[in-house]
């Protein structure tokens, strides 16, 4: 997530974006590390993992539809991209 912020928003507001992403980032690691072993307790220990490895699952697929590839693009070129319509600027040759 620290490079992905860094790319995706606008200059304008990438301090706050980043501090929000940081933020949610480390609550989300601190709930996990508080319910790990009530999960594990109720669950079992595959159960727990498969608990986690769902979401995971869903933001792979998430990121393999939607996030674009930014290689090579300077942020005003995808962010040009994205407000015309472009569903991936590579693929969409912006």
């Amino acid at each position: 997530p620290w490079i992905l912020v860094g790319e995706v928003f606008p200059v304008e507001v990438a301090g706050r974006a980043s501090a929000i992403a940081t933020a949610v980032g480390w609550t989300s690691s601190f709930v996990v590390c508080v319910g790990f072993r009530d999960l594990q307790a109720n669950l079992g220990t595959g159960g727990a993992f498969l608990f986690f490895s769902l979401p995971c699952l869903a933001c792979f697929a998430f990121v393999t539809a939607f996030v674009p590839e930014t290689k090579g693009k300077a942020i005003e070129e995808v962010l040009e991209a994205l407000r015309s319509g472009a569903r991936n600027p590579k693929l969409d040759g912006a």
